[in-house]
């Protein structure tokens, strides 16, 4: 699906917390996109031996359009190292 099946203009996207950062607002009603990616993280077993394992991990995020400038946060130009871009492709 991409960006303008969704019906937004941008192809910029970050978390609620990511737009926090950068003085940015959701706004009210908007809906989240939730992706999920994969993530490797070490167990320790009892025999003190790491075991790799493979989990996933969800997260929601907002397009840049479903944003706006919050005039009570910070006011950063610059968007946040890691901010989600053209996630969305056509299948």
């Amino acid at each position: 699906m991409t960006e303008d099946a969704l019906g937004f203009n941008s192809d910029e996207w970050l978390t609620f917390v990511q737009a926090n950062t950068v003085g940015r607002k959701v706004r009210k009603g908007s809906k989240a996109t939730h992706l999920t990616r994969v993530v490797e993280y070490g167990r320790t077993n009892k025999q003190g031996k790491v075991e790799k394992k493979v989990g996933i991990k969800g997260f929601a995020v907002f397009n840049l359009d479903q944003t706006e400038i919050n005039p009570d946060g910070p006011q950063k130009m610059k968007m946040p190292e890691g901010m989600i871009q053209s996630m969305v492709t056509t299948a």
